[in-house]
């Protein structure tokens, strides 16, 4: 899948997410004893009032999220300049002939570059799981809405499907 699809498509995911529940899938109720759609219309705003109150979630307000953490970046630019900084320092304090590496600062950087690497890399795996836990977080916020909301409406005697 090419890389401009995937951002597509997640970006579609995303704002599906966003819409309020009513938009993404309007859930059928039916009344069981005969109840008018006026006394429909107070159920499913008492339901939906007892679901929210009881999950701290409704599918009509916004989702309180943190903003997202700026990704690390440069991290290998500075892992080098410190290296490079700690090689010069080896390489003014050591003759050439007492050293092993032939140039220092330049194999310092290197090793810089590698380790500021692996810090950026972490901070990004660290960043995912962290928006992957927020998700996690709202899927059980709405599963948990619609089940309080469906028992409610169930004990008034409607079918939700």
């Amino acid at each position: 899948m090419l890389p401009t699809t995937k951002i597509a498509l997640a970006g579609a995911f995303g704002l599906a997410l966003l819409l309020p529940q009513d938009l993404r899938a309007q859930a059928m109720i039916y009344p069981n004893a005969g109840q008018t759609p006026a006394q429909l219309n107070q159920d499913r705003a008492a339901c939906e009032n007892q679901a929210a109150t009881q999950t701290g979630y409704h599918p009509s307000q916004p989702v309180a999220t943190p903003a997202p953490t700026k990704p690390m970046a440069g991290q290998r630019l500075a892992g080098a300049a410190r290296g490079a900084a700690a090689g010069a320092v080896v390489e003014n304090n050591t003759s050439k002939s007492e050293r092993e590496i032939e140039n220092p600062s330049e194999a310092a950087a290197r090793a810089g570059a590698v380790v500021g690497g692996s810090r950026q890399r972490q901070a990004r795996r660290e960043n995912r799981r962290e928006t992957q836990q927020q998700q996690a977080a709202q899927s059980q916020q709405q599963a948990a809405f619609s089940q309080s909301f469906n028992a409610c409406m169930a004990a008034r005697s409607y079918t939700v499907q």
